[in-house]
């Protein structure tokens, strides 16, 4: 397994943890964890993707370390939708950039 790179963004006011997969300059590849999995859940597909030519980047969504807690306790659907939303504009997503989902992932790409 390729070890993936550690990179911190900045995104809709938190800092996110997250794995990264091959070049910055790819196209966009967000993949997203559900509950109670990590940004690990994609530690396979992720160095696939790169090899396909993707950016893979899996972020720790918030409240999971690395990760900022949400502030005032907001975690809902609607909030991690808009921090994928943020994500996707920080790390230059544009519109070849794909979303993956995951369980409670799924349900906020």
């Amino acid at each position: 397994m390729d070890a993936p790179e550690r990179i911190t963004v900045a995104a809709n006011g938190l800092e996110f943890g997250a794995l990264a997969w091959g070049d910055a300059g790819d196209p966009l590849a967000l993949l997203v964890h559900g509950y109670p999995d990590t940004a690990w859940t994609w530690r396979h597909l992720g160095p696939f993707l790169a090899e396909c030519g993707w950016r893979a980047v899996a972020p720790f969504t918030r409240g999971y370390a690395p990760s900022d807690l949400a502030p005032d306790d907001r975690y809902a659907i609607s909030d991690q939708a808009a921090d994928l939303l943020a994500l996707h504009e920080a790390l230059g997503g544009d519109e070849k950039a794909a979303l993956v989902g995951h369980g409670w992932g799924a349900v906020a790409t």
